[in-house]
């Protein structure tokens, strides 16, 4: 949902540790390895965790407290995981509408406020902005050529 990348592998070894599980990780953008088990490769049980890429900072924040309640014992792993499945199964705080018309009003207020651009410089910025919204919300959902040039 919008989470640093620097920091994912780190913050999934500490509640790995806290959950007393061996674990080795490698995360790459859109994808994380995740082997559970002893240093036997023949006991060792890996997967391939596949996320979409985006930006959610309601739901980063959700999984965040859930994480945190995680590692200082005031959440189980069976607790915090059926909380975990009701965050990706939630829909998001704003459709594609809202998140276009808030990209228009950001990118015209940073172009008119930063940059010093006169109106209509703000209104075509806002205009970029919302279709570069729109772009990455819809088209990036069909296409992963479309998906791997914006990263």
């Amino acid at each position: 949902y919008g989470a640093p990348s620097h920091r994912l592998e780190s913050q999934l070894s500490a509640a790995a540790r806290h959950l007393d599980i061996e674990t080795k990780l490698v995360h790459f953008p859109g994808a994380t390895i995740v082997s559970f088990g002893e240093t036997d490769p023949l006991e060792q049980c890996t997967y391939v965790v596949k996320s979409e890429a985006g930006l959610d900072l309601g739901k980063l924040h959700s999984v965040h407290d859930i994480y945190r309640d995680l590692v200082h014992d005031r959440l189980g792993a069976g607790d915090a995981t059926q909380r975990l499945r009701e965050i990706m199964l939630s829909r998001p705080t704003y459709g594609t509408r809202g998140q276009c018309l808030l990209a228009f009003g950001a990118d015209m207020t940073v172009c008119m406020l930063a940059f010093g651009g006169s109106v209509l410089d703000g209104l075509m910025s806002g205009c970029l902005g919302a279709l570069l919204c729109l772009l990455s919300s819809r088209a990036s959902r069909r296409d992963m050529l479309f998906v791997d040039l914006m990263s």
